[in-house]
Parts: C-alpha cells; structure tokens; sequence
C-alpha cells in the first residue's frame, strides 16, 4: 500500500490528469458531505460501514466486511486519504455508495456523491473557478481560449471577468452539470472555438464524441446505481466535459461581453 501525494498541483495532476485541482476539490466535497451527515444523524464510522459498534465489526467474518471501517475512515479524514492499491479514486466500489445511502439516510446514490441541488448551486461556481485557473497553465481547449481571453485584458484574465462570465452561463452550466454528473446525452453538440487572432484557425468540435466511455457499476445492481457518475469516473470525463461543454459556453459568453 502507497499514500498518493496530494500535497502539491503537480501530484494532483499525475494521479487525476489535466484538471487534478478540480478533482481533488470534489473528493473534499464529497467527503465533507459524508462527514456532516454522519455528525447530524449521530453516526459513527462503524455504523456507517454497516456494524452497531467496533466489537460488531471486529467479530464479524471478514467476507461481511464489504465495507471497512479503516476505508471509512481514510475517505472521511480530515484530508481524505488516498492509496495506490485500495483507493486511488477516494471510493474503492460502488458497495461504498450504496452502503452509505442506507446508513446515512440520503435520498439516492446521486444526492450521495453529488449532493442536492442546494448543494450543487453552492459548490459549482467553486468547480468553474478550479476549472478556469488549471486551464490557464494547460494546453487545451480551454487554455487556449482564456489565453485569447487574456490578450483583451491587462496582464491576465482577472477574477471579475470569470464571476461576470459564470454569472451569464450559470443555469447553462448547472444544466450541463446535471446532464454530465447523471450521464444522460453524452454526446457533443457542435461548437465552434475560436481564436481571437485568426479566424483561419477556428476549430470545430466534432458531434458524436462521447463524455464517458463506459458505465461501470462493479457489478452491483441497484435502480439508479449505473446512471450516476461515480468519483472513479470524473479525470478524463471532466476534461472532456471542460472541452466540449464548458469551453462552448465561455466563449459564446465572452463573445457577448465584448460586442456589447
């Protein structure tokens, strides 16, 4: 078993890929969800892992142990804690899901990992903000469009252009999020970026690309189970997502802003 560093962007972006900030950050959401849930309905670790107790726990067979209390514990850290073997992507199964639906009372397997829509109204300015910074530093379709982005204004792209900018695309946004995070339509819409130097090099976006190549519930079979994103899932989707979906929608916007 080894610790996977979190500690540093660059770790971040070995172990989940281009937007390793971002991903990084919905774990902790995630985490701190389950954490708040456990203290408001008095739950332990055990009792969330499905025993009455630690004495429970400890004698039961070891095949009753879908769900450890040690994973439990690394997934509700104060910094969640991730390893090579057992828990690359926070969540090792979807047994997890399901198990923390039961024990910690949440309405489904979505409001469990991506939480109710209050919630999601909350984090997902956060979310767009993670995605906007990392994309700055990246050579991607985004990267490019916040680099045109910056060559209208002073020096960088500043803090209130990317406010102005989600506060025109939030309910497009949280649409597409919603859509994304339930994996319903996934596939592209035509779109077109473009390079504020050159028209000649405006790129169209291919349809038909799929965000997410395949659903895998590990086998377990629950109503709803396989029509959720799981963490497991989010690296490559969420820059596919960024690309195809979230790129669109920055540049239609800024479009708006400066021909006003």
């Amino acid at each position: 078993m080894v610790r996977i560093d979190m500690s540093t962007v660059a770790a971040r972006e070995k172990a989940f890929g281009e937007y390793g900030d971002t991903v990084w950050f919905i774990y902790r959401v995630f985490s701190e969800r389950l954490k708040r849930r456990m203290k408001e309905q008095g739950v332990s670790k055990y009792q969330t892992a499905g025993f009455k107790n630690a004495k429970e726990y400890n004698e039961a067979p070891s095949y009753q142990h879908e769900v450890s209390y040690s994973m439990v514990d690394s997934i509700t850290a104060p910094i969640p804690r991730l390893d090579t073997r057992q828990n690359p992507y926070l969540v090792p199964s979807s047994k997890y899901y399901l198990r923390f639906v039961d024990t910690l009372n949440f309405k489904d397997v979505y409001e469990c990992i991506w939480g109710s829509n209050y919630e999601i109204r909350n984090y997902l300015p956060n979310v767009f903000e993670s995605v906007c910074n990392e994309a700055q530093f990246q050579n991607n379709r985004l990267g490019s469009l916040i680099n045109d982005i910056k060559q209208t204004q002073p020096l960088r792209i500043p803090n209130n252009t990317i406010q102005q900018i989600y506060e025109g695309i939030k309910s497009d946004l949280l649409n597409e999020w919603d859509k994304f995070t339930r994996v319903r339509n996934q596939e592209t819409k035509i779109a077109t970026v473009i390079n504020f130097e050159s028209s000649a090099d405006n790129e169209s976006i291919a349809a038909g690309i799929p965000l997410i190549d395949k659903i895998d519930s590990g086998g377990v079979s629950r109503e709803g189970l396989g029509e959720v994103l799981e963490l497991k899932q989010l690296g490559e989707p969420l820059k596919r997502f960024v690309d195809y979906r979230v790129t669109p929608l920055i540049m239609n916007q800024f479009l708006q802003q400066i021909s006003k």
